[in-house]
């Protein structure tokens, strides 16, 4: 029975906002709208999700060792991934489970895959 590898990250959420002007009429028939469009209100335009850098600088020595992989941001995660990870001790990102062993950290990540690595290039000989 094969292991699956799971990388655990955190990404970080970037937010556009646009301000705008109350308009009078919202102000005159709908009195509760001033809080929460008016007088210089910002509304969200656009909504991104990117990776922390070392977060994805995992993924791609991931991408380019070749190993297949799942992704668990404990960002934005169920319950059940984040209290799972918890369990494994997992406390900071970037955190590898590969083949049932959890390494945390870019560095442990690289001298891991470096390894699999040079195991590859051995066999193909």
């Amino acid at each position: 029975m094969e292991r699956k590898t799971v990388l655990y990250v955190k990404s970080e959420i970037t937010v556009s906002a646009v301000k705008y002007a109350h308009s009078g009429y919202l102000r005159l028939f709908r009195p509760w709208s001033m809080l929460t469009e008016g007088y210089g209100a910002s509304r969200a335009t656009k909504t991104t999700r990117d990776h922390r850098p070392d977060d994805q600088e995992a993924i791609d020595l991931l991408k380019k060792v070749g190993i297949e992989y799942r992704l668990v941001d404990l960002s934005n995660c169920s319950i059940h991934e984040w209290l799972w990870s918890r369990m494994r001790g997992i406390d900071e990102t970037p955190a590898l489970v590969l083949n049932g062993k959890t390494m945390s950290g870019v560095e442990n990540i690289t001298q891991a895959l470096e390894r699999i690595r040079t195991k590859r290039r051995v066999k193909k000989r």
